[in-house]
């Protein structure tokens, strides 16, 4: 009897039937595709994001210990503690080795170029490192730094080779292929510039050279001073600000949830525990600025998805009524011949969740074809499928459906059944 009434009904109005249907596969298509990238290519946004910077900073344990006294602070007087180059390979050993997009070790020295004082910073622009696993890892100083460009090249590695920042290639009057002494406390070597740095920071007023030739000038052969990282990050919750940046504040249960979540700061503790002798200290200004940036565009994708599940509800509520209203004699018809109002009420439900069923359905299998477009376009990467998404759009396109039929359904069955007959 059932699907006999639904199929006479489709019969009778099958205009409205398939604008119901439309409108309930549009809104779970948009839902499944917003939602989809949301969830599923949020490591990707972040790592789009990492063209801020590094999010992590590690030093040396020494170098954050005061030196003061009789209010004095000497830290200033004295070159600090170091970090062995050795010890740099742990970075892609520790538990968030894969959040780890990139890392690059820095030390600077004052020198002297062509006699005037300047700063060059020594480090890897693509430097291979054996890990114990047997794999390798690549520590490079322009994936930290996405957002810097160079005019000409970066340094190669294992060359005597320099990037000017712009305003320092301004200052000294020098240009890509020119060769520019650098001394040192009486050590001197000559570098050939490859390119000028545009860095947008005080990185213009400075000069960028391969590691090992910094360590040969300074001396500190094996020994860097710092290591920025760019990890991919969660944005940190309510556990982190309840802690307020120290774990121990937090009960057992947000420990465990803190210390195995890929927060900017759990991430960094795993790092101070990978290496001795170091702090491992988060970059505030870019974990802030890119949690800001993700939550937000998570919250606009998330506001478009709703409102595009409502605009599915107002479809279906516009055609249950209208549907309702042209079959009052039907419904009164029904009561006259002794019919419960829930079986009536059942009925016509069940018409609607069939409808919903169908298009959120169609409406999920499209979604994720367009979420994978989406993706595709944006980042270059394929949307993984994630099973959750799909399963509340299904769920939500469900509900609307029937939440869009409810209240019509309530109208027609307070029809008096006499007055409903006599008015057909």
């Amino acid at each position: 009897m059932f699907l006999h009434l639904l199929f006479a009904s489709f019969r009778r109005s099958p205009r409205r039937h398939v604008l119901a249907l439309t409108a309930l596969t549009l809104g779970t298509t948009v839902a499944t595709a917003l939602g989809g990238a949301a969830v599923g290519v949020g490591d990707q946004m972040s790592r789009e994001l990492r063209a801020i910077g590094a999010n992590i900073r590690i030093l040396p344990r020494e170098d954050t210990l005061p030196l003061e006294i009789n209010g004095v602070d000497y830290r200033g007087l004295s070159e600090g503690g170091f970090i062995r180059e050795a010890d740099l390979p742990a970075i892609k050993e520790n538990f968030w080795r894969h959040q780890i997009d990139a890392f690059a070790p820095l030390l600077p020295a004052q020198v002297a170029l062509n006699g005037t004082p300047a700063v060059v910073v020594g480090t890897w622009f693509d430097h291979p490192l054996r890990l114990q696993d047997g794999g390798e890892a690549r520590a490079s100083l322009p994936a930290v730094q996405r957002g810097w460009t160079v005019e000409g090249r970066w340094p190669a590695d294992g060359t005597r080779e320099l990037a000017l920042g712009r305003r320092l290639a301004e200052r000294l009057r020098l240009r890509i292929g020119a060769a520019v002494e650098v001394a040192y406390r009486g050590r001197r070597d000559r570098l050939r510039i490859t390119g000028i740095l545009n860095a947008g920071g005080p990185e213009d007023d400075q000069a960028l050279a391969p590691l090992p030739v910094v360590q040969a000038l300074t001396g500190h052969r094996g020994r860097v001073k710092q290591v920025l990282v760019s990890a991919i990050t969660t944005p940190e919750s309510l556990i982190v600000e309840k802690m307020g940046l120290d774990p121990t504040k937090l009960s057992s249960k947000d420990y465990d949830r803190w210390y195995c979540t890929p927060y900017v700061s759990a991430i960094a503790l795993h790092l101070q525990e990978s290496i001795d002798g170091v702090v491992a200290v988060p970059v505030r200004r870019a974990t802030e600025t890119e949690g800001r940036v993700l939550q937000r565009i998570s919250g606009l994708m998330a506001a478009a998805a709703i409102a595009a599940l409502f605009a599915a509800g107002l479809g279906m509520f516009s055609a249950a009524a209208t549907a309702l209203l042209e079959r009052r004699r039907e419904i009164g018809l029904l009561q006259a011949l002794g019919a419960e109002r829930w079986q009536i009420a059942g009925l016509y439900l069940g018409e609607a969740f069939l409808l919903g069923l169908l298009g959120s359905v169609l409406g999920a299998i499209l979604g994720w074809g367009l979420g994978d477009f989406i993706s595709h376009g944006v980042f270059g990467r394929p949307m993984p499928l994630a099973a959750g998404t799909v399963l509340l759009a299904l769920g939500c396109g469900l509900a609307m459906a029937l939440l869009g039929a409810a209240w019509p359904v309530h109208r027609a069955l307070a029809v008096d059944p006499v007055r409903a007959l006599r008015e057909a």
